[in-house]
């Protein structure tokens, strides 16, 4: 069950809001967010986003979220669980930007604002180690190493673009928390119309090949 995890992110999220800003708040999933950039779960509020709670449901669930990034220079995102997570950052059209995997203690992901190019919304993705996106043609964006570190795509996929994971995941599924900085919610006009298009031309993209 996700209720203690997100109990405790809420706790969190609560008493830093009373020490940074009253808006400042958490998101906890919604049902299960999509694995794919037309069916991210939008964040939704206002002020800053300090967190984000959900679960994989198993080992090679998908979680992607859309969030703003408002302060490039100070963005980092770092997930904590009781299993070996990795984060990944894309365009809300599903263009790979970076990826974090066991660069974070405790076998955690995290990412910087190494690979970000500029203010806006992004999509974030979290999952079990070893279950890695893939572009339409099944390859792999980023190589397997090295891990410890952030990386920008650099496996054999020519596009770089979201289509797909590859389910490589192990072991269970579980409860998850990702730490922001930097951070706003979602919506900002031509968000949500973006992500639409994005999964529009994704799949007009695969019926062509």
């Amino acid at each position: 069950m996700k209720r203690p995890f997100r109990s405790f992110c809420v706790a969190v999220a609560s008493t830093l809001a009373a020490v940074a800003s009253a808006s400042a708040t958490s998101w906890i999933e919604v049902g299960d967010a999509g694995q794919l950039p037309i069916t991210a779960q939008v964040t939704t509020g206002t002020g800053s986003l300090l967190d984000i709670c959900g679960k994989l449901i198993n080992k090679n669930d998908v979680d992607i979220y859309c969030i703003r990034i408002e302060n490039v220079a100070q963005f980092e995102a770092t997930a904590s669980a009781p299993f070996d997570t990795q984060l990944f950052l894309f365009t809300l059209t599903g263009q790979a930007l970076s990826m974090g995997d066991q660069n974070a203690p405790g076998n955690q992901g995290r990412i910087t604002s190494q690979f970000v190019p500029a203010v806006g919304d992004y999509l974030i993705a979290i999952s079990r180690y070893n279950n890695d996106p893939v572009d339409a043609v099944n390859a792999l964006i980023w190589n397997n190493t090295p891990r410890n570190t952030e990386r920008a795509p650099d496996g054999p996929s020519t596009l770089d673009v979201l289509a797909n994971w590859n389910n490589g995941g192990s072991g269970a599924g579980g409860d998850y928390k990702i730490d922001f900085k930097g951070t706003t919610f979602c919506p900002t006009p031509g968000s949500a119309s973006a992500l639409v298009l994005g999964g529009l031309l994704l799949n007009r993209r695969r019926r062509r090949d």
